[in-house]
């Protein structure tokens, strides 16, 4: 069986699994407001008609017997927005809320496929169980895979049972409602991988990364991730590193998987069609020993761009758009590539056959350079040959990274016919030495070299890296910046280490639950020139204007983000810090009574009086918990939040507290 065939399985699991989106982890605001429940009624709540599940399971059958797994889900094609359907309420402080109860009857699960999808600066959008025990969110303008004017896709993972409530979160100040529309529902009907009835996806012979064979191969393993296309399991494909070893979220996979049914028989390219704002990536979806087992957290991105794509060699680059090192649990590896056509001495495929949990596959046998689906060797050719020593590859592996022992990918999976059934039987991954330039393409949209280049450097090997290689310099910014009047704020000297440079240096400023506003040093955004120092920082006076709009936006806090480089341009990080300011011209701020402290797993904040509100942000502003004092010490149950800095802000006070 042609390894071209491509699996169908959704991401099915069982009902205890939590699906980790880049969200900001909170519950939604209905659960901690006094707010009526939805009136049931035909806009409020959509009933999805029943379908012929015999036939459903007849067409699996099918597939089955021609090597594609069955179906996880039955999709029902359906148009809910915010327009036609679902309850606005209006709470008493004048933000509202949206609610929409959607029911599949006999439903194991429900996950939904936007066909637009944008959410303003300030608005929330979550997705949850009627019993209140599942939730993912809250989605917001971060998840944003277009922009107002030009909307694109989105996608939501599963939640177990047969109905569910989405419910978007609209503040009174934010101006914009936003767009949130939905063009499929996806009704279960079936579990995959349940772990005490395993219904194996892929076959016996498949090798779990984490079994001994895959010991050595730990950071690699970490590049791999599986794809999922309009919620079915389609391909594998992996992060791969630039010369710039900047951590850039470049995807490489097959350009077979840019089409076919996955994809509604729509043929994606970078040229005609590059917008993937349907595909959905799992990372780390792997059983965490040798033993068949699920990951006890999905972690996913969402969204991608195809930057470059040919199908000679079925390559396809894609850009993530939501950057997998910025995704809670996610640790992402970068790898390293050969384009001299060095094979090493032997290596291994890392892939999700049929969808399955993260499998290994090695080979000892140096592959041979031939055409695809050839077995004669021609030096020059498109693709690698390769037979495997254990396990094999399926449905699913494809766009999966060929790895030589140098660690380097030299090929992505195409095709080929090797299986549990015929392990000696040889595949074929699309040659990173003939992708490079694809035969002297003359578009950077149908070859390598440009995208993994941009140093134009000419090398023709790089290792792979994780994130963070480099350890960041770090700068001391006082807790207070300065003072300010009516047309400047002047900025303290802070002298940084003789090795590094600011490249750049931005504000940001978050007006009291509103959005965020982003000050450039010119103070005339979008787009102005940085303000650029060498080897030293100097008092600096930051000067509006009185046709400047932010002048009169400043708040009581700020945080300052600058971006600092070694002086041999490897070291980079970003320097992050809070700062205060009066919320009055002229007028220094108050001695700051709010104290707060982290222990064994809680916040507590203290300084509070009764009837007090209180807000827990990221250190980026994003809000993930608010309440009203009862006492003047309150405790936040903080154990789902991640270790890190966070603010703890109330009444035009705030004060950092770190989770270790």
């Amino acid at each position: 069986m042609k390894k071209f065939i491509l699996t169908s399985i959704i991401a099915a699991l069982f009902y205890c699994v939590t699906y980790g989106q880049i969200t900001t982890r909170e519950e939604p605001v209905s659960f901690r407001m006094n707010i009526s429940a939805l009136k049931m009624n035909e806009s409020t709540q959509k009933h999805l008609h029943s379908f012929d599940i015999e036939r459903i399971r007849q067409e699996d059958r099918e597939d089955e017997t021609n090597g594609i797994p069955p179906r996880f889900g039955y999709k029902h094609e359906v148009n809910y927005s915010l327009d036609n359907s679902g309850e606005w309420t209006k709470l008493p402080n004048g933000d509202r809320i949206w609610r929409l109860a959607i029911s599949s009857e006999g439903a194991l699960s429900i996950n939904l496929l936007y066909d637009k999808f944008w959410i303003p600066n300030g608005a929330k959008f979550f997705v949850y169980s009627n019993d209140r025990k599942q939730s993912i969110g809250a989605m917001t303008s971060v998840n944003n895979k277009g922009t107002k004017n030009d909307e694109q896709g989105f996608a939501t993972g599963l939640i177990y049972g047969d109905q569910i409530i989405l419910e978007y979160y609209l503040p009174n100040h934010v101006q914009e409602t936003g767009l949130i529309s939905i063009a499929y529902v996806v009704h279960g009907y079936r579990y995959i991988l349940l772990p005490d009835n395993h219904e194996k996806s892929s076959g016996s012979c498949n090798i779990n990364v984490n079994c001994p064979q895959g010991q050595d191969w730990q950071d690699e393993k970490n590049a791999v991730a599986l794809i999922l296309v309009n919620g079915n399991r389609y391909c594998s494909g992996s992060l791969i590193n630039t010369t710039a070893n900047d951590n850039r979220p470049l995807f490489l996979t097959a350009d077979h998987c840019l089409g076919g049914w996955g994809n509604n028989y729509v043929k994606y390219d970078a040229i005609t069609a590059p917008n993937l704002s349907h595909w959905s990536f799992y990372w780390h979806y792997e059983a965490p020993t040798c033993v068949n087992a699920l990951p006890t957290t999905i972690y996913s991105t969402v969204g991608a761009t195809v930057v470059s794509n040919n199908n000679v060699s079925d390559f396809a680059l894609l850009q993530l758009t939501e950057n997998p090192a910025e995704a809670t649990g996610v640790t992402p590896y970068y790898l390293g590539w050969d384009r001299s056509e060095n094979v090493g001495i032997g290596g291994v495929g890392i892939h999700h056959p049929s969808g399955d949990i993260k499998k290994i596959t090695p080979y000892i046998i140096a592959p041979l350079s031939t055409y695809y689906l050839n077995n004669s060797e021609s030096v020059g050719a498109t693709h690698w040959r390769v037979t495997w020593s254990e396990g094999t590859t399926e449905g699913g592996s494809s766009g999966s990274p060929l790895i030589n022992s140098d660690r380097r990918i030299i090929g992505q999976l195409h095709g080929g016919y090797a299986s549990c059934n015929a392990q000696t039987q040889p595949d074929w991954y699309g040659k990173i030495s003939y992708s490079w330039t694809s035969n002297n393409a003359s578009d950077n949209r149908r070859k390598l070299d440009s995208w993994l280049d941009p140093l134009d450097s000419e090398l023709l090997a790089v290792d792979g890296i994780g994130i963070n290689i480099h350890e960041p310099i770090f700068v001391t910014i006082p807790d207070t910046i300065g003072y300010y009047s009516d047309s400047m704020i002047e900025i303290p000297a802070t002298v940084l280490p003789e090795e590094a440079a600011i490249i750049e240096w931005k504000w940001h400023r978050r007006i009291d639950n509103g959005p965020w506003i982003q000050v450039y040093p010119s103070g005339k955004g979008p787009e102005p020139t940085p303000w650029v120092y060498q080897n030293s920082w100097q008092e600096q006076t930051l000067i509006f204007t009185d046709a400047d709009p932010y002048l009169h936006l400043i708040s009581e806090f700020m945080v300052v983000v600058m971006t600092a480089q070694g002086t041999d341009t490897s070291n980079v990080g970003r320097i992050i810090d809070y700062t205060i300011t009066s919320i009055n011209p002229n007028q220094e701020p108050q001695n700051n009574s709010l104290k707060a402290w982290s222990q064994n797993g809680n916040f507590y904040i203290s300084g509070l009086t009764e009837g007090q509100s209180w807000r827990i942000y990221t250190i980026l502003g994003t809000l993930i918990h608010q309440g009203i004092a009862k006492s003047n010490v309150e405790v936040w149950d903080a154990m789902s939040a991640p270790s890190g800095t966070y603010i703890i802000h109330s009444e035009h006070k705030f004060v950092k507290i770190i989770k270790h």
